[in-house]
């Protein structure tokens, strides 16, 4: 009686476990199409809007999850492929990248000037997400991407209501079609902020011309400062205005400086250079 007891135990225990499995297997499984049914529909609403080429035919399209190393820093926990298309989205499903890569020859007659880049990306942006978000830059491209058919297109994302230098929805748009052809944004980590500020605008230019003044270096802002949110040393967030100078040097070059000066206390908190040109040069 006791062996018959036994075995019907260890059958319910073996049908559990079995149970289980099939749980676990169905739930992986519907996951899985999870990505892959969050990736269709935004290239889908990607083509609705005329963001992408419309030629393109989504249903036809077999998209699938891959395999991919986690890297610790990046909040990509899905790739999703299709032909010549590929979607990031983090760990919530929400969609983090978009590429398309796209191959043809670039005619110099054809190619759209960046002005007419810059409001299709902030206009392609505004569709993409709610989030808000300011221009920052077109990048500069590099003499061995001369042949580049994309223009780079850098927007600040807003944290605490301020831009935040470290933090950007970055954009390519073709330089022929005008279209979209890859799209990133990645939210930071959950961070501290500190969001104080007691140095207004004024203040801030002087504390930078003072700043070199005292190195008995001129210098010269070429731009109004930002103020944003900028990432310090220790990964802690802080209100800091960023400004932009051209410096001349002891030794006759001129420096672009950035100098990160703390909203709340005026300290010089960070700094970086690039070399412009040879003041004495012709």
């Amino acid at each position: 009686m006791k062996g018959k007891k036994k075995i019907i135990a260890f059958t319910l225990l073996i049908i559990s476990l079995l149970i289980a499995i099939g749980f676990t297997i169905v739930s992986l499984l519907d996951n899985k199409a999870k990505e892959v049914k969050v990736a269709k529909r935004f290239v889908e609403k990607l083509q609705k809007m005329d963001i992408i080429d419309t030629k393109l035919n989504v249903e036809k399209i077999e998209f699938k999850s891959v395999d991919k190393v986690i890297n610790k820093n990046s909040k990509t926990q899905y790739i999703v492929v299709g032909e010549n298309l590929g979607i990031n989205l983090d760990s919530k499903y929400v969609v983090t990248g978009f590429s398309e890569k796209v191959k043809e020859d670039i005619s110099p007659d054809s190619i759209i000037d960046k002005d007419n880049a810059k409001i299709l990306a902030e206009e392609y942006v505004s569709k993409i997400t709610n989030e808000k978000f300011e221009f920052k830059e077109v990048r500069e491209v590099k003499e061995e991407e001369k042949k580049s058919n994309t223009y780079t297109i850098a927007f600040y994302k807003y944290v605490k209501d301020y831009p935040c230098y470290d933090n950007e929805i970055v954009v390519n748009i073709n330089r022929t079609s005008g279209k979209l052809q890859s799209y990133t944004n990645q939210s930071i980590n959950k961070v501290k902020y500190n969001i104080k500020k007691n140095i207004d605008l004024e203040e801030a230019k002087n504390i930078s011309i003072e700043y070199f003044s005292k190195l008995n270096i001129k210098s010269q802002i070429v731009k109004e400062p930002l103020l944003s949110v900028t990432l310090r040393v220790d990964g802690e967030f802080e209100l800091s205005y960023v400004v932009d100078l051209n410096v001349i040097t002891n030794d006759g070059k001129i420096d672009k400086y950035k100098l990160f000066i703390n909203a709340e206390s005026g300290e010089v908190v960070n700094r970086t250079s690039e070399l412009i040109q040879d003041s004495t040069s012709n």
